[in-house]
């Protein structure tokens, strides 16, 4: 009997184990404070600056107010985020710019990712590898810190 139940737990743990894997169970998730962040990474590559992408969900309404890079990596950060201009035109549209702070409203997930918002680390000390890892701090307002684990990979 003790065995049966040993083998029906291998088999569950197996089951879950491959569901959790085959749904991105890989994809890194760091949650603090009821801030989630979710497949943090950055673009591997040789050039002088790095495109930060993430997915941040937060339980209450909060404000992205700067991040902090290592300086063995990066000499600092940039936020841009997809901003309505008034199109010469008469219409409205949308530019990639430069900002202060990012805001974060409460359980609407707040996406950086490629054409759209971004971080971006300035001055690059050197390559990233794909597959290199290291730590950012997410500063949010109410002086949440978020430690954040970023993996390198090739922007293709």
């Amino acid at each position: 009997m003790k065995a049966k139940r040993l083998c029906c737990l291998v088999v569950g743990l197996t089951v879950i184990a491959f569901l959790g894997a085959s749904c991105g169970g890989d994809a890194q998730r760091f949650d603090v404070e009821g801030v989630v962040v979710s497949d943090p990474w950055v673009t591997a590559g040789t050039t002088d600056e790095a495109q930060v992408y993430m997915g941040v969900t937060t339980k209450s309404n909060s404000s992205l107010l700067g991040v902090e890079v290592p300086e063995s990596i990066a000499s600092g950060v940039e936020m841009y985020s997809m901003v309505a201009v008034d199109d010469p035109a008469g219409g409205a549209t949308t530019e990639l710019r430069s900002v202060d702070s990012v805001d974060l409203l409460a359980d609407e997930p707040a996406v950086f990712e490629p054409g759209g918002a971004r971080l971006v680390l300035v001055d690059l000390v050197g390559q990233l590898e794909p597959g290199s890892t290291f730590d950012l701090v997410l500063l949010l307002r109410d002086g949440i810190r978020l430690p954040v684990q970023v993996e390198a990979r090739s922007a293709g």
